[in-house]
This record gives C-alpha cells, structure tokens and sequence, in this order.
C-alpha cells in the first residue's frame, strides 16, 4: 500500500502549492507547521553547519552574522529549506569560475546570499520563480519556486539581482 501523499496525488499538490494555491504540503511545510520568532543569527549558522556537512565539495561560505540578535517570526524549517536551496544554486552558478564566492549576510530585517557566478540575463530573471524553468543543465526549475512561496508565506519578502558574468545576490526579508 502507498504511503500518504505518493503517487499521482503529489505532484498535483506540488503544482498546487506553487502555483500560489494553499501550502499544505507535509513535505514542503509540514502539518502544523507554525511560525516561531527565532533569531536570524542563529538559525542561520545552524543551517550553514548542516549545508556544509551535507554537501559535496562546498566552497568557502563567507558568513557575517548580525552584531546583534535579529529577531524574526518564521517557519524555522522554512528558514533551513529557503537558504539550502539558494546556496545550493550559488554553487552550481559558481562552479564554473576559477576561484568560487559564496557570502551570507544578515541585516536588520533578513538575510542575503550572493556568488561570484556566471550571473543572469533579464530574460532569466523574469521566469526564476516559475515552477519547472530552470537555466542550469541539471536543474529541476523548483529550488527559486519553493523559496518564493515559503518566504511569502511567512509574510517575507525575496528579491534577486544579477548580472551576467558576475554574480548573483538574493536578498530574503521578514
């Protein structure tokens, strides 16, 4: 017997979800999953231990923490899987330069990730957040489209700028 949300029920509930429909994914948001004011300083440097373990041949992460507790009103998870998908699209757009930059910055209200990478065109940035468009070779066109509806709904705010050649720099806010 297939377990709960297997099969063709889930990719309709993916598309679902990001296609702006109500986020009740388990594998996305988890049941009851509940917003919790933590600090960005922290949570953060938890998930940057764990990307460091978890990946494969990781360049340097240059992470500069806020002088003081950030304060934010979150899905902790959310938090975890917003910034695991944008450094892992940091490194793929990094990979390609000589000596690979990868910097976290927390401010005030959030957080940014930049790289040093091959950049995007305007025609790219238009469709980033599209469900399945993707401009890396082995991409899935999901990891900008799931960071874009957990940050909105967790009332945040995300924005990129890129160019090409150059780099890329997402800015997260709460």
């Amino acid at each position: 017997m297939p377990a709960v949300g297997d099969g063709e029920e889930r990719p309709l509930r993916l598309v679902t979800f990001l296609e702006g429909g109500e986020p009740r994914l388990g594998a996305l948001r988890g049941e009851g999953a509940r917003q919790e004011v933590v600090d960005l300083n922290e949570i953060l440097k938890t998930a940057i231990q764990n990307i460091r373990g978890s990946l494969p041949s990781i360049p340097e992460i240059d992470f500069k923490g806020a002088p003081k507790k950030v304060l934010v009103k979150v899905v902790p998870d959310h938090l975890q899987q917003i910034l695991l998908n944008l450094v892992q699209n940091a490194i793929k757009a990094a990979q390609g330069t000589a000596l690979p930059k990868i910097s976290i910055r927390i401010f005030d209200v959030g957080f940014e990730v930049a790289d040093n990478g091959v950049g995007m065109t305007s025609e790219i940035l238009e469709k980033v957040f599209q469900p399945f468009f993707t401009s890396f070779k082995d991409g899935s066109g999901l990891g900008l489209s799931i960071c874009q509806r957990l940050v909105h709904f967790n009332e945040g705010k995300i924005t990129i700028v890129s160019t090409p050649h150059v780099g890329t720099r997402v800015t997260v806010q709460f």
